[in-house]
């Protein structure tokens, strides 16, 4: 120290304390130190978010460990007017004022961070549920499948977020369960259902599942299925397919009738309606046939020659072919397929399956509008031919109605039946499965149907 230089006080340790504290204070965050198993410190952010007056009105409140209350999947601080704020907690381990300490570190959570806190843990929670659980939106359409739901179904969890639940059920059971989730969201206590589930292949195996309300005020439903599947009825497992027998017989019912009326297969003399009439029977017979060989197709399908074909190419003839149809009636086919989308099968049956479905798009197309038709590589999923049309959405019920032939017709004129073809989506999708692919419907309430029907690459 040079001479005639003043010494330096040091700061007092009270002093240095205090600006310690007074920097605590200013953090955003809310502090509560604990140490030997008391309140030692809160600063003035914790005080400000709470209206607490000081550490003493929180210690005769019950403290931190009453104030801090657990509702469902969300942490909540109790405040001094009664309210609760949402909050998230974080302890750490530091000393404090020399001495070791456990400070809370508070930080308020927004409404959106709050709701999406709340579905992360719960999310986590139903992962360890070793049960298929699903969380749906009262209209049905799924906001979460745990773990064991998507390993059942072969889906992430992701991808099944945001579909509707019935995407889950074979097509015949889709309108009891519809039925049994419109009564459980009207306010029935539950249900209990059979149904076969059906996993990303296709593939339907049978379950029983739960249906009740759950979340807040009862805002969601909650779908569980029982992890061991029913045990099917041994007579109805060996059970015969009527259906192609029930097929044939009305088919030779009809057919004769029909060929002595008109003299003649297609009956040129006929115009207007009649010839529409006409038309629409001779539809279904041609429907009705394609069920009756449905088995006798699937019992040869390992010895019918099949073949590397491209996918694409038979969709491109087959749209070249209807496209003078689609002209005169104004319809724009737009056709997206860049490339080869090579797929083994049996060239002949896809070719007349892909027409079938670009036909029916057709049919339900409104003048002046447009078809969309594509064909890629789907990955896993496997080559895949789409088709959405402009034609009159139907919702899921219907659907499942249109995809069971031996359903009770619908109550009111969908659009298979408007044009005379109410075994034509069944049809389809028995065609597929001889085929060894899967064909699947979404409705498009604002555009119309999505057709796709997909085959494995391998």
């Amino acid at each position: 120290m040079g001479e005639g230089a003043e010494p330096t006080a040091p700061v007092a340790p009270d002093r240095a304390v205090a600006d310690d504290l007074d920097l605590l204070d200013h953090l955003p965050l809310g502090l509560l130190v604990q140490q030997d198993g008391a309140a030692a410190f809160a600063n003035r952010t914790l005080l400000t978010l709470t209206g607490w007056e000081d550490l003493a009105s929180i210690a005769a409140a019950g403290g931190l460990d009453t104030l801090l209350v657990r509702d469902g999947a969300s942490l909540h601080l109790a405040t001094a007017a009664g309210t609760r704020l949402p909050v998230e907690v974080r302890l750490v381990a530091a000393p404090f004022l020399g001495r070791p300490a456990l400070v809370h570190v508070v930080r308020p959570l927004s409404e959106a961070e709050g709701r999406e806190a709340r579905a992360i843990t719960r999310r986590d929670a139903l992962d360890m549920v070793p049960w298929p659980v699903f969380l749906l939106e009262p209209e049905g359409t799924i906001r979460h499948a745990n773990r064991a739901a998507a390993e059942r179904l072969g889906f992430s969890a992701m991808d099944l977020a945001g579909e509707p639940f019935v995407v889950a059920v074979a097509p015949e059971d889709r309108a009891q369960v519809v039925a049994a989730l419109d009564r459980v969201a009207a306010g029935a206590a539950g249900a209990q259902i059979t149904l076969f589930l059906r996993d990303r292949a296709g593939t339907p195996a049978p379950a029983r599942a739960g249906i009740a309300r759950a979340g807040a005020d009862d805002q969601m439903l909650c779908v569980v299925v029982d992890p061991d599947p029913p045990a099917v009825p041994a007579a109805a497992a060996k059970a015969p397919d009527l259906l192609p027998r029930f097929a044939g017989r009305l088919r030779q019912a009809l057919a004769a009738p029909l060929a002595r009326l008109t003299g003649a297969p297609t009956p040129t003399t006929l115009s207007g309606p009649e010839r529409e009439a006409f038309a629409a029977v001779a539809s279904t017979l041609a429907d009705l046939e394609a069920l009756d060989i449905h088995d006798a197709l699937a019992a040869t399908a390992q010895d019918a020659p099949t073949e590397r074909c491209d996918l694409a190419q038979l969709v491109t003839e087959a749209s070249t072919a209807l496209a003078p149809a689609a002209r005169r009636r104004g319809i724009a086919l737009r056709l997206d397929a860049p490339g080869p989308v090579m797929v083994t099968t049996r060239r002949p049956q896809v070719t007349r399956l892909a027409r079938l479905m670009l036909e029916e798009a057709l049919a339900a197309t409104p003048a002046g509008t447009s078809i969309a038709i594509s064909v890629f590589d789907d990955g896993p999923a496997g080559a895949c031919l789409q088709v959405s049309d402009g034609g009159t959405a139907l919702d899921e019920v219907a659907l499942a109605t249109a995809l069971d032939p031996l359903a009770p017709g619908p109550a009111a004129t969908d659009r298979f039946t408007a044009t005379g073809r109410p075994l034509r989506l069944a049809r389809l999708a028995r065609e597929a499965e001889t085929l060894g692919g899967t064909f699947e419907v979404t409705p498009e309430p604002a555009r119309g149907m999505t057709a796709r029907l997909r085959f494995s690459q391998g």
